[in-house]
This record gives C-alpha cells, structure tokens and sequence, in this order.
C-alpha cells in the first residue's frame, strides 16, 4: 500500500468499500484547505495527475499505524485527517488531552496544520519515475560479448530482450504485463542513482513505434 496526499476543498468523510480506502478530510467551516488522503493496495502504480505519493507500506493497516504515529509525535488532528469521526462541537478529544495542536478548534490554520503533515511525510516520498516512458539497461558478457537488454517503466520490470524483436513485443505487452513490485522498486531506486542515469537507454520513441506497428 502507499499513501497518496492531494489538494482539495471536500467537507466531509466517507469510506469506499473496496480495496481503495480513501479518507476525505472533515472540514469545519472557518477551514479554508483540505487534504485528501487516499491508502491505497495496487498492483502497479497509477499515474492521478496531482497526486503526490509516499510509502510503501506492507499493508493499509501499516499505512494507518504510520499515520497515527505520525499524528502523535507533530500533533496532527486524526478528525481532520478523516481517520476519527467529525465531533459536532468541532474540538477533538485529543485536542482535549494535548495531543492535538487544535486545527480541529480552530487554534491553528489548515494550511499550518497541512504543512505539518507534509513535513512528516516528506521523508518516506515516493520517487517519481523521471522518464517519459520505458528505458532499458545493457547488460554484456564479459566473456562472450553476449549483450542483453533489461526494460524497466514505471519502476516495474518488464522482462529482458536480446534482440529488437524481442525488445518490440516487451514494449508493445508493456501495459498489460507491468506488475509493480515493492523489492524491485527499493533496488532501482537504489541502482538507478543520477550518476547512473545517464547510461541507462531512453525507450520512449521505440515504445510509440511499437504501439503503432
């Protein structure tokens, strides 16, 4: 699972019965902002425009254990995050015992509020995938000069081609075959350094092509 956070003015909490839970921040109304929170279990990642990602967590409870933990330590409002039920006279309970900083009582700002669970978040931000499209990695045989080409998108392994034919089919089932892998995206995310960058081969055209033909 991971975490997603997006902008937005929604007023009330709900819950979706299926394997995407989303919680929708309970605004009062001398609130001017709101944060959507969506935890969601995916089998590859999904491009929603404005979306910003963090995790990756081993399930939706983890997910929502990280968040009452971080609530806790930068006193964040779990009513306001949507994790708790909106209380009708507006202050929390946790305000009440001090563990809230009262965004819910209107002692502080939703943007302050916000701004705090950003920072919180920051440090477990899901790395964006920075190409346009699919790249491979050439891999050779020291030996037998045997050369081989590992296609990755979307940080999702895609299979390896030894020759353009192999290659095009890869590009073209792309779609239908990335599976995302949480181990595979922590070791790319690892190999796949700036400095690294520069030597891997930008697949983006072939891919068009490939769709076309």
């Amino acid at each position: 699972a991971w975490l997603e956070t997006f902008d937005s003015p929604l007023a009330s909490c709900r819950d979706v019965p299926t394997n995407l839970a989303k919680f929708h921040q309970a605004r009062a109304p001398r609130l001017h902002r709101t944060v959507q929170l969506h935890i969601e279990d995916l089998a590859q990642p999904l491009d929603h425009s404005g979306a910003t990602r963090y995790g990756l967590f081993r399930s939706k409870r983890a997910a929502l254990n990280t968040l009452r933990t971080l609530a806790d330590t930068h006193q964040l409002c779990l009513q306001t995050l949507g994790l708790e039920p909106s209380n009708s006279s507006g202050a929390c309970f946790r305000h009440q015992i001090q563990r809230c900083a009262g965004v819910c009582a209107g002692k502080e700002s939703a943007i302050a509020h916000d701004t705090r669970l950003r920072l919180a978040l920051s440090v477990m931000q899901f790395v964006r995938w920075p190409w346009p499209g699919p790249i491979g990695i050439r891999e050779q045989d020291q030996t037998t000069e045997h050369e081989e080409m590992h296609v990755i998108d979307q940080w999702c392994y895609l299979g390896t081609a030894t020759d353009d034919t192999e290659l095009q089919t890869l590009l073209q089932r792309r779609h239908t075959s990335m599976r995302f892998d949480p181990d595979q995206y922590k070791l790319l995310v690892r190999y796949l350094t700036p400095a690294r960058r520069a030597q891997v081969i930008a697949l983006h055209a072939h891919a068009q092509q490939a769709q076309a033909a």
